[in-house]
């Protein structure tokens, strides 16, 4: 077969080149190529011809040796390299030198193109096996063998890749698990750590309060038997007083004998010392000793220690005057006015401090406060049914306040009265507190004089004489009076709870003696019944099956009372409604707790203020009725709801008017000092209780402070250079205005009637910033249209600024209706804009020509006149060019000038002109001298809208040259300082007071 070239050479099938790794560029220069040609020589010499051996890419190549072909060699001399010899033996044996040569020559070139072809050989060689191997290795790949035997191998290096992972997630697993346990363990051992600390300092505050309660209740239980041993003396006297019934009543009216011989005995306290003791306390404290804070301490740590170390002998009078019992006596009156006096000495340094208050715009730059100062001299009247609380707790506030006072305590309570004019002389500055007692002619001639503030707290009938005296000297008063306070009960409350509470409000507090207590229950039908089972329970267990013999019962206080109770409970149609107590012994004041059910509401007792044990429980048909029942009377002091219907309760709350209010609970809000504590209408007015006692004796003096600098103009009326310089310029360099009083709308969205409740400031001047619009989008005109109407611009423009114009001034007056056909109306406006400020149409369909302008609106006539539309004249649609023609402004005068023509489409139905007259709706100067510049009226005006921007024909075209920033400010100009000034100074829009009052 030969060689492999022998083979590819002769060899008739196509030669396979799929698996050649040649490019095609270098098969189609391989010699065994059909298409490969060599290029002949430019000449047949030798020395021009082409080597025939193998090219340096073609040996690099791994083709084989190349086909040789035939040589032809040239037999002509001429084309031998030698050169002739002259001689022919000398041309012989050169001739066969150079033969010999030059075969040396051809078979070195031989041999390298064997060595060549050889190389060639072995690269195809190589390259076939290598294709060989590599087609057999493809095609064993192919077969299912391989690759069965592929994916068996994948699998199990997918299975040992597998269990690596699980085994090293174990690894980590266990690593996790090892450290979350360690974690664990610490954690758990710093809880026990902490929990043993914990445990240690409860076990010490324990052990600290188990001290301080032991301590407590061996403190308590050493009052208690003082307590118990001072009870147990009473009750051995009340019970010798009790077998001596008579001889008591007798001792008893001996003793009021000898008291109203004692009351004739003492000097008469008549007007004239009435007013001897006003002018001495006035006197007093003309000295200002009562402002000061340390006096003011001083007497309320008086009042503190006057109660500590008296609280016996307090409790021993109220027994004498209410036989009212210790604990009450101490928990009602002794404690809350011992707290009232503490929470003054806490809080007295941060009354007396003035409160800050916040200033308006018109009087920038100034601070404000509001000072508290003493009232002077006042007055406080009290009442018996809590002599002692209402007599000191009044008295607290008004020293706290910094007043001199005088107390009036009840006669009817005359043991509380007498030690409070004891304690009063003892531990109070006698300068500037006093305590008259005596009965109506004292109470007289005190109301008689002149006070700077009077308290009382009793019925209404004696509020409206205290009042009415009070009237004739403008004297403020706080009365506090009374009502019928109610008490709701739904059907959903804690039955037990209710009624405990119901009972605290009422016979717990002075036995329904007091004007905040419980006066009537209202309750449904159904649940009626079940009430008053309840009451009747929890009222044995507080009182006994034998109310009249119990010691935790008040009395009522004097026969007068007893008698109108007694009254209110024999009433027609009202004593066969009583369906518990009921029992009254006159010669001991006392009466027992007694219910009522569905007494008349027409009965006096529903009408009048019981103040006693009586307790009417009126029934409804739903709790919601309630509410109509109590607005039908006049207004309580206190109301009380007991439910848990969240929705009745915020009802109740804002259905009903009332002093105070307390839901499931009674009398508690008064013992809460940052409430207020008074009535509203009939039940009295003004209120006091811890700093509202303090409001109540005090004047809150308002004080401003402010510099002398910052004075603006605008007080009186701004000029124009003010309104370019400082805001107009301010406004559109984006700067902030101090004082922003010029409101920001689109002025052209109105009319001008509608500008003044858009306005900020302003009685008949109204200022305002607006944008302004173009009327063509590639022009500079404004649009003038406005409302239902559009101004006209009237007389020449004024330049604003000198030397050098900063802004321009506009007079427009408004038509009402549609242009031409407008009625002038009397509204004027000013319109102020920036001068030299490029107005060239920028983005396509941008119509804004200014961001802001400033304008004031005004009336001639000074007052808001309104026009309605007026209609539009149809005929004058033909005829566009009459509205959307801009004139040409003369601004000489006539001089023989033509007026200007009109678009030629009018002018040749109708040769008109442009006709100029004067307007009359120039203003004119204002009266006053602080007013601006306004202009006068000029020689022409046009008919037509003017062009906004103006022609400077006769101006110094060079004072425009000018490149105007906002911020920059203005080189070599005199405003310039002025202007950089003003970014930090005051704004002039400031105090305007003075202004509301210009005339126009």
């Amino acid at each position: 077969m030969g060689s492999p070239s022998h083979r590819r050479r002769y060899s008739t099938s196509p030669v396979d080149h799929r698996h050649s790794r040649r490019s095609k560029r270098d098969r189609s220069r391989s010699p065994y190529s059909n298409s490969h040609s060599r290029r002949r020589s430019r000449s047949d010499s030798p020395r021009h011809r082409r080597s025939r051996s193998p090219s340096y890419r073609r040996r690099k190549s791994p083709s084989p040796t190349p086909r040789r072909r035939r040589r032809h060699r040239s037999k002509s001399d001429s084309f031998s390299p030698l050169p002739r010899s002259p001689t022919p033996s000398l041309a012989s044996s050169e001739r066969k030198n150079a033969t010999q040569k030059l075969k040396k020559e051809q078979e070195e070139k031989k041999r390298l193109q064997h060595e060549a072809e050889l190389r060639l050989l072995e690269e195809e060689t190589a390259k076939r096996l290598e294709e060989a191997i590599w087609k057999n290795v493809e095609d064993r790949l192919n077969s299912e063998k391989v690759k069965l035997e592929i994916e068996r191998r994948i699998e199990e290096g997918q299975k040992k890749l597998f269990d690596d992972v699980v085994a090293q997630l174990e690894k980590e697993k266990e690593a996790a698990l090892y450290e979350a346990r360690r974690k664990e363990e610490q954690a758990r051992k710093e809880r026990e750590e902490l929990d043993k600390m914990l445990e240690e300092n409860r076990r010490r505050v324990e052990e600290a309060q188990r001290r301080e309660a032991l301590e407590q209740q061996r403190k308590e239980e050493e009052r208690f038997r003082e307590l118990e041993l001072i009870q147990r003396q009473k009750e051995e006297v009340a019970w010798r007083k009790k077998l001596e019934d008579e001889e008591e009543h007798a001792n008893h009216m001996k003793a009021l004998a000898l008291s109203v011989m004692a009351e004739e005995e003492k000097k008469s306290f008549d007007e004239n010392e009435a007013a001897s003791l006003v002018k001495e306390l006035r006197g007093n404290i003309k000295s200002n000793k009562t402002k000061s804070y340390d006096w003011r301490v001083s007497q309320l740590e008086s009042i503190r220690m006057m109660i500590v170390e008296n609280e016996k002998e307090i409790a021993e009078a109220l027994y004498d005057d209410l036989s009212k019992p210790e604990f009450e006596a101490f928990i009602s009156e002794i404690s809350n006015a011992k707290s009232s006096c503490e929470l003054a000495l806490k809080e007295l340094k941060h009354w007396m401090k003035p409160e800050k208050a916040k200033t308006s715009i018109s009087t920038f730059p100034s601070s404000a406060e509001i000072v508290s100062e003493p009232l002077g001299v006042v007055l406080v009247i009290s009442t018996w049914n809590f002599p002692f609380l209402l007599s000191v707790d009044p008295v607290i506030g008004a020293i706290a306040a910094g007043n001199a006072v005088v107390l009036k305590p009840s006669e009817i309570s005359p043991a509380t009265s007498s030690l409070l004019v004891n304690l009063f002389d003892k531990y109070l500055d006698k300068s500037a507190v006093r305590v008259v007692e005596g009965a109506v002619p004292e109470t007289s001639a005190l109301l008689e004089q002149k006070w700077d503030k009077i308290l009382y707290t009793g019925s209404s009938k004696v509020g409206r004489i205290v009042m009415t005296a009070a009237a004739k000297h403008l004297t403020p008063v706080i009365l506090e009076l009374g009502g019928k306070c109610p008490a709701i009960v739904d059907s959903n409350v804690n039955l037990q709870v209710a009624t405990r509470r119901i009972i605290a409000g009422k016979w717990q507090c002075n036995n329904g003696q007091a004007c905040i207590g419980v006066d009537y229950v209202i309750t449904t039908k159904d649940f009626a019944p079940k009430l008053i089972d309840a009451l009747r329970k929890e009222l044995e267990d507080c009182f006994g099956r034998n109310p009249m013999e119990s010691k935790d019962i008040s009395r009522i206080v004097s026969l007068n009372h007893f008698t109108r109770l007694e009254r209110l409970l024999d009433e027609d149609n009202v004593s066969n409604k009583i369906v518990l107590g009921g029992q009254r012994d006159q010669n001991k004041l006392r009466m027992a707790p007694t219910i009522l059910l569905d007494v008349p509401k027409d009965s006096q007792i529903m009408q009048d203020e019981i103040f006693g044990p009586l307790l009417p429980i009126i029934t409804v048909e739903n709790v919601k009725d309630s509410f109509d029942a109590i607005n039908s009377k006049p207004k309580p002091l206190a109301a009380y709801l007991f439910t848990n219907d969240e929705k009745l309760k915020e009802s109740f709350v804002q259905n009903v008017s009332a002093g105070g209010m307390l839901i499931n609970d009674t009398i508690l809000h008064v013992t809460v000092d940052t409430l207020p504590f008074g009535g509203v209408e009939e039940s009295g007015m003004g209120s006091y209780h811890g700093k509202f006692s303090f409001d109540a004796f005090s004047h809150k003096k308002a004080v401003l402070y402010r510099s002398f600098n910052g004075d603006a103009s605008i007080r009186f009326h701004p000029t124009d250079d003010e309104l370019v310089n400082h805001y107009l310029i301010r406004k559109c360099a984006g700067q902030p205005i101090s004082v922003p009083i010029i409101a920001e709308i689109d002025l052209y969205k109105n009319d001008p009637w509608q500008l003044p409740e858009m306005a900020l400031y302003g009685e008949k001047e109204w200022y305002f910033f607006s944008p302004r619009d173009r009327k063509y989008p590639n022009g500079s005109r404004p649009n003038r249209a406005a409302g239902t109407g559009y101004w006209k611009a009237t007389g020449a423009d004024k330049p604003i600024g000198r030397p050098k114009t900063l802004g321009i001034k506009k007079a427009l007056v408004f038509y009402a209706g549609k242009a031409p056909k407008g009625i002038k109306t009397n509204w004027i406006m000013h319109e102020y804009r920036l001068a030299n400020v490029d107005r060239s149409a920028g983005k396509k369909n941008n119509l804004r020509l200014d961001d802001w302008v400033l304008c004031r609106i005004y009336n001639k006539k000074g007052s808001i006149e309104k026009h309605d539309p007026v209609p539009v004249d149809r005929k004058l649609t033909k005829y566009p060019e009459i509205e959307d023609k801009k004139p040409n402004v003369l601004m000489s005068g006539y001089n023989g000038i033509a007026p200007t023509k009109l678009a030629s489409s009018f002018a040749n139905y109708n040769d008109l002109s442009v006709h100029m007259d004067t307007s009359d709706s120039i203003p004119r100067l204002h009266t006053d001298s602080s007013s601006s510049e306004h202009m006068h009226s000029p020689d022409v005006t046009c008919e037509k809208e003017v062009q906004s921007e103006p022609k400077w024909n006769e101006l110094d075209i060079n004072g425009f040259d000018f490149g105007f920033n906002y911020v920059d400010g203005f080189q070599d100009d005199p405003f310039a300082s002025q202007i950089q000034l003003q970014m930090d100074q005051l704004s002039p829009l400031q105090d305007m007071f003075m202004y509301l009052h210009k005339p126009f």
